[in-house]
């Protein structure tokens, strides 16, 4: 714009433009005809016009998924599901900030806002989620010492997580594994466990594994093997409290589904929290010992009640040769109490006949015959007596040796129930 002089007249504004030499004179209007003093306009200086922007749609959409995660991401495991919508936030924020610094037609506020929400968000939600599973994989932890059957402490390598001894410690607290058996009662393994103080000075508040678990802090015995079958818990209530003082123990019997056919070894695991303790105990075994011997006290059974069904010693030849001959002296006394019988009729006959001449000369005849008799009568008692105490010893042997042969099978499982690993020193 050139320096030029302009009119100063209203009517003018300034419209009339006169040499700039002519500035400061004063003339007559050639609009109006009034006299104006002619005046340079000044030169304008460079006016910085500041553009406006508009709100960013992708940061305000950024910002919309950042706080829906913010609600979510706080909780357990859950806030994992989170981490996709923080993820879309942060990519629309970046979008969002790119546009608004081309075009210059949106801001940075919102695209910026998402992105910190997102990426705090996400960040909350992995840091919970893996403080839960530290705590859960912490509590999964065993921090137990196998103890042989001797009561010697096992030296095992801290990887071994597995006690293939039936006993383990953990601080003054000593678990053991007293018996395992399959009932023939109920198709269930029962497991009965011993849980003793070795403290002198304080009392363990014990929850049996048995019974029935509330709270969300909840765990249970477990029982699965080397197929990874898991076996259900068979339970009947509550699980049952006890006080355990110093120097005492309480007991504790799980029962599960009796495991299949087939199986190397059982893996049991047992909360520590139950008595105070902490993560778990873990105990390995094999049942084959104890299926092999339930199953001899089976074919034991059958013996036993086939032999009291069909005595063996019924055919056996003493207990023949013994039958025979208290069945011949049962036939001779049948003969001999005929005799006697028929002696003391005519005894009887000859003394009240009244003929004092034949009561002298028969009477005693009679009577001998009676008196030998009677001796051989007790003669044949004493050998009845003798042949049945004989034919009892048999009887009683035969049932001994049979009895013998189921109680050798059911100490066998007892013993295979009650030790599991008896072999580990």
């Amino acid at each position: 714009m050139s320096n030029e002089s302009k009119c100063s007249c209203q009517h003018c504004s300034g419209n009339i433009s006169f040499p700039t030499e002519m500035a400061g004179q004063i003339i007559t209007c050639p609009h109006c005809g009034m006299e104006t003093k002619l005046y340079v306009p000044a030169i304008p200086k460079n006016v910085r016009v500041e553009i406006k922007r508009g709100a960013s749609p992708l940061g305000i959409a950024s910002l919309v998924l950042g706080i829906i995660a913010c609600i979510f991401c706080w909780i357990p495991l859950l806030g994992l599901l989170v981490l996709p919508l923080a993820l879309i936030g942060l990519l629309l924020a970046g979008v969002g900030i790119i546009m608004a610094g081309v075009n210059k037609k949106t801001g940075f506020v919102f695209p910026v806002s998402g992105l910190i929400v997102c990426l705090l968000s996400g960040f909350i939600a992995i840091a919970i989620t893996g403080s839960v599973a530290a705590i859960f994989a912490h509590g999964k932890q065993t921090n137990q010492e196998q103890v042989s059957n001797s009561g010697q402490q096992v030296t095992s390598s801290p990887a071994e997580n597995w006690s293939k001894s039936s006993i383990v410690k953990q601080g003054d607290i000593k678990v053991a594994i007293k018996r395992v058996s399959l009932p023939n009662e109920t198709p269930a393994i029962q497991i009965e466990l011993s849980v003793a103080n070795l403290s002198t000075t304080k009392k363990v508040d014990f929850t049996g594994w048995s019974g029935v678990e509330l709270g969300i802090d909840a765990s249970s015995a477990s029982l699965t093997d080397n197929n990874q079958n898991n076996y259900k818990r068979i339970t009947d209530g509550m699980a049952p409290d006890n006080t355990i003082y110093p120097q005492q123990e309480a007991t504790d019997t799980i029962s599960f589904e009796t495991p299949v056919e087939n199986i190397q070894w059982l893996h049991l695991e047992l909360p520590a929290k139950n008595f105070g303790g902490s993560g778990m105990l873990r105990f390995e075994f094999s049942i084959d010992k104890i299926k092999a011997a339930r199953e001899g006290v089976r074919k034991a059974q059958v013996d036993f009640d086939s032999f009291h069904a069909n005595p063996p010693y019924l055919t056996n030849a003493d207990y023949v040769k013994i039958t025979n001959d208290k069945n011949t002296i049962i036939s001779q006394r049948k003969t001999l109490e005929e005799s006697q019988q028929a002696a003391a009729h005519e005894y009887i006959k000859v003394t009240y006949s009244g003929n004092m001449t034949l009561n002298y000369s028969q009477a005693p005849y009679w009577k001998n015959i009676i008196d030998n008799d009677n001796t051989k009568l007790s003669a044949e008692v004493t050998q009845l007596n003798q042949i049945d105490s004989q034919l009892s010893k048999i009887t009683q042997d035969a049932t001994a040796i049979a009895s013998s042969k189921l109680e050798a099978a059911k100490s066998i499982l007892a013993d295979a129930e009650t030790n599991l690993n008896a072999s580990l020193q």
